[in-house]
């Protein structure tokens, strides 16, 4: 809470950035409610980088764990901020998924109806089909490593433009990524000059107000 009060009030932060797990707890779990409630308070926007839990490092195959583990590490979080109902209940919060939310694009559709069809465990809520999707929607995805077609295709099935940021991940993404990532999102053919200015500055300006300002738009 003291680290919040400091990046807000004395830095002028405006955001801040967590991991999608924290000593092996996801974000979700009621721990964190005290930390989301200050930043539901302060309707501050919240980037979430994955990471590794201990559990996931004996099942790498000698991968790097940004290759897929990465991918999947994000998906447990956004189903579990879902699941738990802390998304709902910290609307005010606007959470950047990265990597374009991992697998949920290809994966929303069969949460919705398995989580639905099985059950769920305890703590977690009973939702129905829409109210996970709608959970789910209400992420914002940058497109770090999720500028192909497929990838592309997903997320606008799920989110609206106005929900995708374009993201290059310095510095833990080699320079080397970031022509062809802007190349892949310039040439989708959905996408019109108005949605690429929207993904490549606009969304982020709403997300970041003072920030607009301060660069004069």
């Amino acid at each position: 809470m003291a680290e919040i009060d400091h990046a807000f009030g004395t830095l002028q932060m405006d955001g801040v950035a967590t991991t999608t797990s924290i000593n092996d707890a996801y974000l979700g779990e009621s721990l964190f409610d005290p930390w989301l409630e200050e930043l539901n308070r302060r309707s501050a926007t919240l980037f979430v980088h994955p990471t590794i839990t201990k559990a996931a490092e004996t099942l790498l195959n000698g991968l790097n764990a940004s290759v897929i583990e990465f991918m999947f590490d994000t998906t447990r979080m956004i189903t579990n901020m879902v699941a738990t109902g802390a998304k709902k209940r910290f609307s005010q919060i606007k959470i950047i998924s990265a990597h374009g939310g991992g697998t949920v694009p290809f994966l929303v559709h069969r949460i919705q109806t398995l989580e639905h069809t099985f059950g769920v465990g305890p703590g977690r809520l009973e939702l129905s089909a829409e109210e996970v999707r709608e959970g789910i929607a209400s992420f914002y995805y940058d497109l770090t490593a999720a500028t192909s077609e497929a990838q592309l295709g997903a997320l606008l099935k799920l989110v609206p433009v106005s929900q995708l940021l374009m993201g290059l991940d310095l510095p833990f993404m080699p320079k080397s990524t970031f022509a062809p990532a802007i190349s892949d999102v310039g040439r989708y053919p959905a996408f019109s000059e108005t949605d690429l200015r929207s993904i490549s500055y606009a969304n982020a300006f709403r997300l970041y107000p003072d920030l607009a300002k301060r660069i004069g738009t």
